[in-house]
């Protein structure tokens, strides 16, 4: 299958292409069967030691069509923006005086994936590898097909040994998410390169149903609506590109068979409520999730007068000498005063990090108060529709606060400890309205520009259809700071300048 690659090196570079987009989700669900849940070494070893052997061997590529091909060195130049953009805004936060170890988080861990994205989506526009990289894809989704079903085989179970929203260690939306790559990566290829009736063909629809059912059963909404308005894209761009329709409109009607089946009758309801009836529930009664800040405050004041880890016990402290004044009264301690940098985020990590199970044991905080931790954390976690309700309200009432400036970079994040889940309504209140209605407009022009140069290239269609499929992901979930933003919309940017730009000739013609 690779005979037309010139040399071995050539061949590992394709073979690692792939592991930045799917690559996290697919060693983290692997280390599973080698007993990785129990061992967050082994877990973090592998995974991270494969992103950064692939990322390496890509970089070690671009070097060299940097060095042989001094026709690309523009194209390399124009698109180094991309990343100084990203690494301006995490200094920009920190010379905001923003909480540093989130903006650091966020640097590192996201700023390596842009990086790795970055440099495969070079290798693969340079080099014209489209059709190599959506077969290697196909035989990682292959290597992946197990995993799921045996995900799957869990939901149906009487019990589960380690639960039935995560897969051994990992996290069911971050793993819906990376199947919704895997189905945009099968579409692409089936509509592109695959003709019917060949094995090719009836094994890219076998793994697009089966990963299909495996994100509908993850119970994350957003993940759903990505698969599906991509699914309904495919027959509009055949449509557009005179291609066969008939094979394209597969596509949405096994994944919308899937999601009404395996969310209704086929949906394992032993012990959980239906899922469109709770969605229904939540929908008319989003009171159930609302929160202010008084909540928040009342929260952190509780996790504030816990025992700090590394602590001795109050009572086994050595009591605090007290002064006393002229008239011999002692004098009370000076009050402290509420420190105007409140971290919410310790509301949530307080809880899911077992530290409030380990203080009610403790007798340091009373059941009505680990009730109300308990409850405003799932607040803060449920982003179903109630809890996205909850937090859009609260973004609003920030932006109305500094409407034209914003209040800094992950200010949001700071102070509720998760993001608005919508990308406009972040951007709104970290960077201002004015700032919002730019990107909108800036980005409606591009994306309508890019769409319609889409019909004239696999390439920029394949890539379209990528960033399209996550639109609505946009709009509820998914902060501005992560890293698939920037390389979508940063791309988007970088292609639709260079097709408007005149004299790169070859630039255009990659595309």
């Amino acid at each position: 299958h690779m005979g037309w690659l010139k040399t071995h090196f050539d061949k590992i570079i394709l073979a690692v292409l792939p592991i930045p987009f799917i690559g996290s989700c697919f060693f983290n669900c692997l280390t599973f069967f080698m007993d990785g849940h129990q061992h967050g070494w082994l877990r973090s070893g592998i995974t991270l030691g494969m992103q950064a052997i692939a990322l390496c061997l890509i970089l070690i590529e671009l070097v060299r069509l940097w060095i042989h091909e001094p026709a690309n060195r523009d194209f390399l130049k124009r698109s180094i923006w991309i990343l100084a953009v990203f690494f301006a805004v995490m200094v920009l936060a920190l010379l905001m005086q923003h909480d540093i170890r989130l903006v650091l988080e966020y640097a590192v861990v996201n700023g390596s994936y842009l990086f790795a994205y970055y440099c495969a989506f070079l290798v693969i526009f340079l080099k014209q590898l489209l059709p190599q990289f959506l077969t290697v894809c196909r035989y990682y989704a292959i290597a992946f097909a197990p995993m799921t079903i045996y995900y799957c085989v869990r939901f149906y179970l009487p019990s589960a040994e380690y639960g039935v929203t995560e897969l051994g260690v990992y996290p069911s939306m971050s793993l819906a998410y990376s199947l919704v790559t895997l189905c945009v990566i099968l579409m692409a290829d089936t509509i592109l390169y695959q003709k019917p009736a060949t094995r090719a063909f009836r094994l890219n629809i076998a793994l697009y149903v089966l990963f299909s059912i495996t994100l509908t059963l993850a119970s994350s909404k957003g993940p759903i609506l990505c698969l599906l308005f991509a699914a309904f894209l495919i027959p509009v761009y055949c449509v557009k590109t005179k291609r066969p329709t008939k094979q394209s409109l597969a596509f949405p009607a096994w994944a919308l068979a899937a999601v009404v089946l395996f969310s209704t009758v086929l949906y394992p309801s032993y012990g959980v409520e239906n899922r469109w009836i709770a969605f229904l529930k939540e929908l008319v009664s989003p009171e159930s999730v609302s929160m202010s800040v008084e909540d928040l405050d009342s929260a952190q004041n509780i996790i504030a007068e816990t025992t700090p880890p590394g602590q001795t016990d109050p009572s086994e402290q050595t009591p605090p000498t007290t002064e006393t004044d002229p008239s011999g009264k002692p004098t009370p301690p000076p009050e402290k005063e509420p420190s105007e940098d409140t971290e919410y985020q310790d509301v949530v990590g307080f809880f899911t990090s077992g530290q409030a199970d380990e203080a009610l044991q403790n007798g340091t905080i009373t059941q009505e108060e680990y009730d109300q931790i308990a409850e405003l954390s799932r607040k803060l976690n449920n982003t179903a529709s109630g809890g996205r309700i909850a937090l859009w309200t609260n973004a609003w009432n920030e932006i109305k606060q500094v409407p034209l400036t914003g209040q800094g970079p992950f200010s949001f994040q700071e102070k509720y400890g998760t993001y608005p889940h919508n990308f406009f309504l972040e951007l709104a209140t970290d960077f201002g309205l004015p700032v919002m209605f730019l990107v909108l407009i800036a980005g409606v022009i591009i994306l309508f520009y890019l769409i319609k140069k889409s019909f004239q290239t696999p390439y920029l269609a394949v890539f379209m259809l990528y960033v399209l499929a996550f639109l609505p992901q946009r709009f509820l979930s998914g902060s501005i700071y992560s890293a698939e933003v920037f390389f979508q919309y940063g791309f988007c940017i970088l292609l639709a300048w260079l097709l408007r730009s005149k004299g790169k000739k070859r630039s255009t013609e990659a595309l």
